[in-house]
């Protein structure tokens, strides 16, 4: 893995040559990663991510025309098959487990805060004393539950632990949710609701 340089935020790092064991490093230290790498898959799972070329200065070196993911407003497609994308942090947690990523090119890194586990462990120990051991979507007891960001950290670094920015969601909810790709806040839904009213949205909701 080569350092190229420091590149300007919300990223710290550019890294190019990285290996699939370097990607999984960065995820499991708790960094947010952006990686262009070249994966395949036979069901439609992961976005597809253009690249464009933008000029980079610094300090005072040359200007240097460097790839990055394309900033565009349109919706996603989710092709099948052999591509080369960008994929984000849950994107490449999930792809790295599917073992589906052939060549990694490189990688953008976010760098997290120093305390980074401890004030995620009290912000998740704070969250789930307040709210209870449930999805706040579809009012799942069994699933695995995971923290979601309301609006995702990554467009608003300032939210990323505002603990009035984090809500309670099952695995299935919380991959759902990603998918819209925009913010949704689900806390309230099942205020005064039952048993019975948790279980439709379980069946109606989850798999929208």
């Amino acid at each position: 893995m080569s350092d190229l340089y420091t590149i300007e935020r919300p990223f710290n790092k550019r890294y190019r040559f990285v290996t699939v064991e370097d990607v999984q490093k960065f995820i499991n230290n708790g960094y947010y990663v952006v990686l262009k790498c070249e994966i395949e898959i036979s069901k439609p799972k992961y976005p597809y991510r253009e690249s464009e070329v933008r000029e980079y200065h610094w300090r005072g070196s040359p200007p240097k025309k460097l790839e990055f993911p394309i900033k565009s407003k349109e919706e996603l497609v989710y092709p099948t098959g052999r591509f080369t994308t960008w994929l984000r942090t849950k994107e490449l947690a999930e792809a790295l487990s599917d073992n589906c990523i052939i060549k990694c090119h490189d990688v953008l890194v976010s760098k997290p805060a120093p305390n980074h586990r401890k004030i995620w462990r009290k912000l998740t120990k704070e969250l789930f004393e307040k709210y209870g051991n449930i999805c706040m979507r579809c009012g799942d007891v069994i699933s695995p539950l995971q923290v979601d960001h309301i609006e995702p950290w990554s467009q608003n670094p300032s939210l990323r632990y505002d603990i009035n920015n984090l809500q309670i969601l099952c695995i299935h909810c919380h991959k759902w949710k990603t998918r819209q790709k925009k913010s949704l806040d689900f806390r309230g839904v099942l205020v005064n609701g039952n048993e019975s009213d948790c279980n439709k949205l379980a069946k109606g909701l989850r798999d929208e």
